[in-house]
């Protein structure tokens, strides 16, 4: 299986090929299409040709995830994935929906991410999707192939509403239609403005809750049941029958549009006569809504790995290596409460992990996120978001905008890099996870883990390094393997995507760099 990381800043385009598949994972930046013009061209060229399957995935409604799928080939996708929102039926309804919408109509500011949930999600499936192509929501236990791959999704879960409800998401959606009711009460001449609103309010999200319906079937029903296993049975994406009739989302994108911009019209009348009488709570309120609705995309990530195959291992094995796990930009309290919640899930070892949120700290690292030989971070400077954890940032075989302070052994976000280095903003970075470290000696080298304390490298796996000395672990500690990768570039040059095959483990990685011409 081969990787191509395109080099488009604060943000994520991953492309995966094995066997002719071709899997387009995200596909956005923070920055404006003239930024990465060379990465977007390169890309393009990528997905061209004749391939047996080209499916593209987004794994949550967040600009640097999106923004650049509108730049791609009409029509030449065959599959397109997205997340699994809440939906468990039309009466029910969607938390994440209705903080999208309602922040949408009441809130100043960027809308681009609710409205692209709202709408222009529709829009761009009827743009990139082929003739006869189909559309999948995806959810925990499903799975799809990817040539002779199978990828399992670990996530979002069937009961996603459930973990909004317990954070309270429905109780403050709730409370700030009160305060929409109760003006209406109070100012008997907006009854027949509310009643329109209350109307086109419920049909943007039926709408949108009947083109997910139209993708791939998303209620739950007795046949959904593992008997063995208990809760929802997985899904296998590859035989789902239902062709989109893109004539039919092309009404619904149209009507949908309609809906919208009239209950926005209505919406805007409301918010200036609301924050002029209730301004404080409203104001409040209304921040509130936008902060989970951001908070709430990011944890409706699709998580997805290669499955294990169904074989059996010795028992001084430590089992079979996964080849990747793709974690979108998950949170902190999801990977620890649920899919990683198991010690011996979280105790395996990837050949590479996506790091959730382009690496950042707050709110989506986490101790339990496994061990791998490579982490993928997609980042640039944008804001605070480009603030690494230093949990991720030992030594590199490629990097951003970092540097290693040996005195204090913690990475530094900075202007300049690595010295050679100017604007690279991919990483492809070995892991010193947690301060356990891979021994580069014993052959093979996926068999043991080790940890480096007081000096002193301690077995942490299954198997005894053959030559644990502290000058290899302090070497290790330093970095010192990674030199055999040259990271440097001339001045002038840039980074426009990285290649390379998944199947490796052993370091160093051969990465092939393709420079802006």
């Amino acid at each position: 299986m081969d990787m191509t990381v395109f080099n488009v800043g604060f943000g994520q385009s991953i492309l995966m090929e094995e066997d002719g598949d071709q899997l387009l994972v995200d596909c956005g930046s923070k920055n404006s299409r003239s930024r990465w013009n060379h990465s977007i061209s390169y890309m393009k060229n990528s997905l061209a040709g004749t391939k047996r399957r080209r499916t593209a995935l987004l794994t949550h409604y967040h600009v640097d995830h999106y923004r650049y799928f509108k730049e791609m080939k009409p029509h030449s996708f065959d599959d397109f994935y997205l997340p699994y929102v809440g939906f468990q039926s039309k009466s029910k309804g969607s938390i994440l929906t209705e903080e999208a919408l309602l922040t949408h109509l009441f809130l100043k500011g960027n809308k681009s991410d609710t409205k692209v949930y709202l709408q222009d999600q529709m829009q761009m499936v009827f743009d990139l999707l082929k003739k006869n192509g189909r559309i999948a929501v995806l959810m925990k236990g499903d799975y799809f192939t990817l040539g002779h791959t199978v990828c399992e999704v670990l996530w979002p879960s069937f009961d996603i509403e459930n973990e909004f409800e317990v954070k309270g998401r429905r109780k403050l959606i709730d409370r700030f239609k009160s305060y929409l009711s109760k003006y209406r009460e109070d100012n008997p001449e907006w009854n027949e403005v509310y009643a329109m609103w209350s109307e086109l309010y419920q049909v943007v999200i039926d709408r949108l809750y009947h083109f997910y319906e139209l993708c791939s079937g998303i209620e739950y029903n007795d046949n959904d049941t593992n008997g063995e296993r208990g809760g929802r049975r997985g899904r296998n994406i590859d035989q789902i029958n239902r062709l989109i009739d893109l004539d039919e989302i092309r009404e619904m994108v149209k009507q949908q549009r309609k809906d919208l911009g009239q209950l926005t019209l209505l919406s805007s009348d409301l918010k200036k006569s609301l924050q002029r009488d209730v301004s404080d709570s409203f104001a409040k309120f209304s921040k509130e809504l936008a902060h989970n609705f951001k908070s709430d995309n990011n944890a409706v990530s699709i998580v997805f790995r290669d499955r294990v195959p169904n074989v059996e291992q010795e028992e001084e094995d430590v089992g079979y290596h996964h080849k990747f796990l793709m974690t979108g930009d998950i949170t902190k309290d999801i990977l620890e409460e649920h899919i990683f919640k198991d010690p011996d899930e979280s105790g395996q070892i990837y050949n590479f992990i996506q790091c959730p949120h382009h690496g950042t700290k707050k709110r989506h690292y986490s101790t339990q996120l496994p061990n791998a030989w490579h982490f993928i971070i997609s980042n640039g400077h944008f804001g605070n978001y480009g603030k690494i954890a230093p949990e991720y940032i030992q030594p590199c075989i490629l990097t951003s905008k970092l540097k290693i302070s040996n005195s204090q052994r913690r990475a530094q976000n900075t202007n300049g890099s690595c010295p050679d280095i100017n604007t690279i903003r991919w990483c492809l970075i070995r892991n010193h996870f947690h301060l356990r470290y891979y021994c580069p000696y014993w052959d093979p080298p996926t068999s043991f883990m080790r940890r480096w304390s007081n000096g002193q490298c301690i077995h942490a796996g299954s198997r005894i390094c053959t030559n644990p000395t502290p000058e290899i672990c302090s070497q290790l500690a330093q970095g010192k393997q990674c030199s055999t990768f040259d990271c440097r570039l001339h001045k002038g040059e840039e980074i426009v995507c990285y290649k390379f095959n998944m199947d490796t483990i052993r370091s160093p990685l051969v990465v092939t760099k393709i420079l802006k011409p």
